[in-house]
């Protein structure tokens, strides 16, 4: 993870904190892209403790790596709350960001709740990964149009139904 840090306030005051999850299609991309750089050093010129994260890719021929990213995503929402203290941050004031396929993981975190069985057991697994608000940016929300194979899923949309559905931010709209 690549963290920013604001000007410290002078009242000592905790502040919010943004976990940005960086797009690639779920098999590439980084922590450290441009766009990362460009939103961290903006939510940070604005007050904001913001952290960008690596998370697990799908490569070619390997096992699928889903849920195992959307852990990943969790895992850092956890880690902000557990460090809240630390990093100045209010633990009740963590969003979530991302482009593209990050957007999509970003839906999943913003609209998940442990009742769904998504939440993995840890590291950190005394802390929540709710966070306060949730934004995709261009993320696909309803992976069951997704018109080919899905590498990160295992099969397709047709041999998988339930398994796009339950991958798909659209599921848990409540």
């Amino acid at each position: 993870a690549d963290l920013y840090f604001p000007v410290p306030r002078a009242d000592g005051a905790r502040v919010p904190a943004l976990l940005w999850i960086h797009g690639g299609g779920f098999t590439g991309g980084t922590k450290s892209e441009k766009r990362a750089v460009n939103i961290a050093t903006n939510f940070t010129a604005r007050g904001w403790v913001v952290m960008s994260i690596d998370y697990a890719l799908q490569k070619d021929g390997a096992p699928p790596v889903w849920p195992k990213n959307l852990h990943d995503c969790k895992t850092a929402v956890r880690w902000l709350r557990a460090n809240a203290e630390r990093l100045s941050i209010d633990p009740d004031r963590i969003a979530v960001a991302g482009g593209s396929a990050g957007g999509h993981l970003a839906g999943m975190v913003a609209l998940t709740r442990p009742e769904d069985g998504l939440d993995p057991a840890g590291p950190y697994g005394g802390f929540s990964c709710a966070v306060r608000c949730g934004l995709n940016f261009y993320g696909i929300a309803d992976l069951g149009r997704w018109h080919s194979r899905l590498p990160m899923l295992g099969a397709s949309a047709g041999e998988d139904p339930e398994r796009y559905r339950r991958a798909s931010p659209i599921a848990y709209v409540r």
